[in-house]
């Protein structure tokens, strides 16, 4: 009786040893699991801080940088050489985020490479799925006065191409069905081989408002976050009659290296300060074929055929 005993007491025993490895077992599939999910979260905390704040990357899918950049140039930018803004939004929520930047390194420059939030987002479709982020040279810095002539574009009086070292202005023929026009300068100003003289406006400038005028006065307003009324009686800012208009920011006028193939600020207005989000510093992968792909799962497929990688432009520096 008594061996009997002893053999429940073992059974039992193991039974219990049995159970508190299953308990063991259970408690380190979920220490595991939290524990990936925690490094998984960590890894995407890191990988939203550096984009927002240092380094992003970019795709080039349409032609209007050539050939400094090509359609498939895979590009990092450096969002914080002209100071680093704080996101629009809390991921996911659509939650709204005060707006800060962070003290840049420098200025844009003349002759620089710039990405920049798209400045006329009615006509966000322009130039087919580039979104809201361009690329393009800053061809006029604010305060600088620009005109094209027979397609040769002077800044402040001095060819532009005499001024700067980088891979030359092409000329493409030009796309007729495009229909592109300007609803911000006065038809007088011209778009495509003639353009200007246009100030480009620095923060401070006093812009006398005159029917001639008056569109490209409610584009700036509209990106200073004033408010630009049109009334019988004459034109008003914030509420008050002005006859005359104080730019709040520096502009910039962008321009596509393509220029006869380039929707840009001859034809949507200058960039504010405020929509300038970095600086293109070199090509790190260029896929021709995964531009064209709208399809996440395809585009990633496309980028790792290897068969279609240019590997010439690989390790590009932008300039």
């Amino acid at each position: 009786m008594i061996k009997d005993q002893l053999k429940d007491k073992n059974s039992k025993t193991a039974a219990l040893r049995a159970q508190q490895q299953e308990i063991k077992k259970e408690q380190t599939f979920k220490e595991k699991t939290t524990e990936s999910v925690k490094s998984f979260a960590w890894a995407l905390g890191v990988f939203y801080f550096v984009q927002t704040f240092f380094l992003q990357a970019f795709t080039i899918p349409t032609s209007s940088m050539v050939s400094t950049l090509l359609v498939g140039d895979f590009i990092f930018v450096n969002k914080c050489v002209y100071g680093a803004q704080t996101p629009e939004n809390i991921p996911f929520t659509g939650i709204q985020l005060p707006r800060y930047r962070f003290p840049s390194f420098k200025e844009p420059e003349q002759g620089d490479v710039v990405v920049f939030r798209f400045p006329h987002p009615e006509l966000a479709n322009m130039e087919g799925q580039l979104g809201l982020d361009y690329i393009k040279r800053c061809v006029a810095a604010a305060g600088q006065t620009l005109e094209i002539k027979n397609k040769e574009l002077y800044v402040d009086g001095k060819l532009f191409s005499e001024s700067f070292d980088f891979p030359g202005i092409h000329y493409y023929p030009y796309d007729p069905n495009s229909g592109a026009t300007s609803d911000v300068f006065p038809k007088t100003m011209g778009t495509g081989e003639n353009f200007g003289p246009l100030r480009i406006p620095a923060k401070g400038d006093l812009i006398t408002i005159s029917p001639n005028n008056d569109d490209f006065i409610k584009y700036l307003a509209l990106r200073d976050h004033k408010q630009f009324e049109r009334r019988a009686d004459g034109y008003y800012v914030d509420g008050i009659k002005a006859d005359s208009y104080e730019v709040g920011q520096d502009y910039y006028f962008m321009m596509g290296d393509n220029r006869d193939n380039s929707l840009d600020s001859r034809f949507w207005g200058p960039v504010p300060r405020d929509h300038v989000a970095g600086e293109g510093l070199f090509i790190y992968w260029s896929n021709v074929e995964a531009a064209k792909q709208t399809n996440y799962i395809l585009k990633l497929f496309s980028t790792l055929n290897l068969s279609k990688v240019n590997w010439k432009r690989i390790g590009t520096i932008i300039r």
